[in-house]
């Protein structure tokens, strides 16, 4: 597995949440498989995994493009019930207590 920081200069952050999230997600693919993401700058997160998701669609993994596809709709549903927006760290962290 490959993951570029592309993020922030130093760990932790919007980076530290692409590489926990990518940990997950290369929980789910089979062996010998390499699963990898690069997001840009100040990407949306939700759109960044997204990105993900089509990517292990793309090169067969369609269970677990399905996971992410699940979080993330589980994740829109609960902010479209709350009030205010949240940050990208709030973000994150949803996505990852989803994908667990």
């Amino acid at each position: 597995m490959l993951l570029e920081q592309l993020l922030a200069p130093v760990p932790g952050g919007t980076g530290r949440y692409s590489r926990e999230l990518t940990r997950a997600l290369a929980a789910t693919a089979p062996t010998g498989w390499t699963v990898g993401s690069a997001i840009a700058r100040h990407a949306d997160p939700t759109a960044a995994v997204l990105s993900v998701a089509m990517l292990l669609e793309h090169v067969g993994l369609p269970e677990a493009a399905q996971r992410v596809d699940d979080a993330v709709s589980t994740d829109l549903a609960g902010r479209a019930q709350s009030a205010g927006s949240r940050s990208t760290r709030a973000v994150g962290e949803a996505l990852l207590t989803l994908l667990a």
